[in-house]
C-alpha cells in the first residue's frame, strides 16, 4: 500500500525543516498509537502478514514498525 506524492508535496518541504528531527511527531501517546493501529488494520485487510514484508519509508521513531512486527510482518531495518 502506498500513496503517490501529491502536487502539494513541494509546499510540505517547508514543514520538514531542521526542527522536524527533534519533534515527536509519532510519539508513543495513545492518540498516535490508535491512529497507527487503524492504519495497520487497513493494511492487514489487503496484505496479511503471512510471508509479508512491510517497509515504512520515513518511519520516524519506529512505532508503526513495532506494531507491524507484533502483527507478524517482517520489518527490515528495525530492531
Amino acid at each position: 500500500m502506498f500513496k503517490q506524492p501529491s502536487s502539494a508535496a513541494a509546499a510540505l518541504s517547508a514543514y520538514y525543516d531542521a526542527d522536524y528531527a527533534a519533534s515527536e511527531y509519532w510519539d508513543d501517546s495513545v492518540p498516535a498509537r490508535q491512529a497507527l493501529e487503524r492504519l495497520l488494520k487497513a493494511i492487514l485487510r489487503v496484505a496479511p502478514p503471512a510471508d509479508s514484508t512491510l517497509l515504512d519509508v520515513g518511519c520516524g521513531a519506529g512505532l508503526f514498525l513495532e506494531l507491524a512486527k507484533a502483527a507478524g510482518y517482517r520489518v527490515p531495518g528495525w530492531k
